[in-house]
């Protein structure tokens, strides 16, 4: 196996996140190619510093756009400012795939900031489980009490963990819901006083991955009506933690809620690194910008020989980093398995890379449903969802989960087909229709 192939397939996985302090790290931000003012990451930053009282920060950005990494960034600047900050993944704690409720929402908050103090020898078991509190609190219903005796009170009590309980707590316990939440806030409350109290400085809770909660091809449209109620009519349930708190939420929400998202105000989106402009031509600093965080990870000219196959490939990527790193890796993978000798020789590159991109486009094509094509083609046309109707913004909610639809901001904010997207049968089908008649 190629030592160097290797290397740079390791250092190309798709899924990974980049820590502060990594040499892979890219600021797209700071040169304004994810919006022309500051980052919002930043923005965030500069609100917390200024306001006294606590607050809900909503963020977002599609799935794979590098949320993580930020926030990971975030949280390095936050710590060098003097605050503490605990982060929190709710896909440890959350089943993503079912509508989400206020109360599994802080059930998983919870249990982030215990599985947090539980891993600090400061604190050891200065708080009872979570597990054992809800316990306690649900074994007041008599027909609970066999079930939950049985379980213990050593259960690890989150959806993720245990749905089929959270089913039974939501199907006939609706009454216990306000009880179950009050819980919940205490225990966070005593767990962020607990903290101050070892260490004065103000906490900050980070909430990653709640942007990643979608339903399967028979519950997509109850999880995201969920999670729309979850921001309306839940809201004021979900603004009592005693300090700082960061939350990044699915990006359908900033324009599914638009004009009625009441007292939560715009939610800030990541757009995705802008490589083409909206009449689809090449915008040279976003695709040059992504090369070099292509470069950071392996060595260009060693194993393609030139920068013009990396260059094809950004571009087909529209600036969404995990298909372009899911593109070289396609091409590493095909070169070891054929034992290419480096660099690779520009016909056989040119072909494999052509077969990536048919690959990764067929992957898209499967997913899409014909009978959205006059939104594909309304997309395509406008680059705004504004003059959509409600129902029309949902099903573009889908489209953003599964990366149809990409966000870009220079200025303002514009949406756009992925090019790979836009390159299928079933797109080029939905836009020939689209066309008037000659």
């Amino acid at each position: 196996m190629n030592s160097v192939i290797r290397e740079a397939y390791n250092k190309c996985r798709p899924e990974q996140f980049i820590q502060y302090g990594d040499s892979r790290y890219v600021d797209f931000s700071a040169q304004h190619l994810r919006g022309s003012g500051e980052d919002i990451f930043r923005t965030v930053e500069t609100t917390i510093g200024l306001s006294d009282a606590p607050g809900l920060h909503l963020l977002s950005g599609h799935i794979g756009s590098g949320k993580t990494t930020e926030l990971k960034q975030m949280e390095h600047r936050l710590q060098q400012a003097g605050y503490q900050v605990v982060y929190i993944d709710t896909e440890c704690f959350l089943n993503l795939s079912m509508p989400a409720t206020v109360l599994e929402l802080w059930v998983a908050i919870a249990a982030g900031l215990e599985a947090s103090l539980s891993a600090d020898d400061r604190f050891g078991a200065a708080l009872a489980r979570i597990g054992s509190r809800i316990n306690a609190a649900l074994t007041s219903v008599i027909d609970m009490k066999t079930k939950l005796s049985a379980l213990g009170a050593e259960v690890e009590f989150t959806p993720r963990a245990n749905p089929d309980l959270f089913e039974q707590i939501d199907t006939h316990l609706g009454q216990m819901r306000p009880k179950l939440i009050q819980e919940c806030q205490t225990y966070v409350e005593e767990a962020i006083a607990k903290l101050r109290h070892a260490d004065p400085r103000p906490v900050v809770l980070m909430i990653d991955s709640f942007e990643k909660v979608r339903g399967n091809a028979s519950n997509e449209v109850e999880v995201r009506r969920s999670v729309e109620s979850l921001f309306t009519r839940d809201w004021p349930l979900l603004q009592s933690p005693p300090c700082h708190t960061v939350m990044l939420v699915p990006p359908w929400l900033s324009f599914t809620l638009a004009g009625g998202a009441g007292n939560i105000g715009p939610i800030p989106v990541l757009p995705v690194v802008k490589v083409q402009n909206a009449d689809r031509t090449a915008y040279e600093p976003g695709i040059e910008a992504v090369v070099g965080l292509v470069r950071k990870r392996l060595d260009i000219e060693a194993l393609f020989g030139d920068v013009e196959p990396v260059r094809r490939l950004v571009a087909e990527s529209g600036g969404f980093i995990r298909d372009l790193l899911r593109l070289l890796q396609s091409v590493l993978r095909a070169a070891a398995s054929e034992g290419i000798s480096l660099p690779m020789e520009p016909a056989w590159l040119a072909d494999r890379s052509e077969r990536a991109i048919l690959e990764l486009r067929d992957t898209y094509d499967m997913a899409l449903d014909a009978d959205d094509g006059p939104l594909y083609a309304a997309i395509d046309e406008n680059h705004d969802v504004a003059a959509l109707n409600r129902e029309d913004r949902f099903r573009v909610a889908g489209l953003f989960d599964h990366h149809v639809v990409l966000c870009y901001q220079n200025g303002s904010q514009w949406f756009a087909l992925h090019p790979l997207v836009r390159a299928t049968k079933t797109v080029q089908l939905a836009l020939t229709r689209s066309e008037p008649p000659s």
